[in-house]
């Protein structure tokens, strides 16, 4: 059985490369995990995620593209309403 997926903020792949390494088995249905593709801000933690992993990537900014009401564009002084500081 295969389960595919999707990785958010993925870095450089380590992660992703963690579920494709992982294999388990019940009641002899073997179960692995196949990455379709990665998401991440950072052009060169895409490209490293695709040497890694051979699946693409794609450099887009997910927070900030208005997902997030009330959320400063200065990551170094991100609030969001409410007062919390992230």
């Amino acid at each position: 059985m295969k389960f595919r997926a999707l990785h958010l903020f993925c870095g450089i792949g380590g992660g992703a490369l963690g579920f494709q390494m992982a294999r388990e088995e019940w009641k002899g249905t073997v179960g692995r995990i196949e990455t379709l593709a990665g998401i991440d801000v950072d052009p060169e933690a895409c490209a490293d995620f695709e040497a890694i992993t051979g699946a693409p990537a794609v450099q887009m900014d997910l927070v900030f593209k208005g997902a997030v009401p009330g959320l400063s564009r200065d990551r170094a002084s991100a609030r969001v309403e409410g007062g919390l500081t992230l």
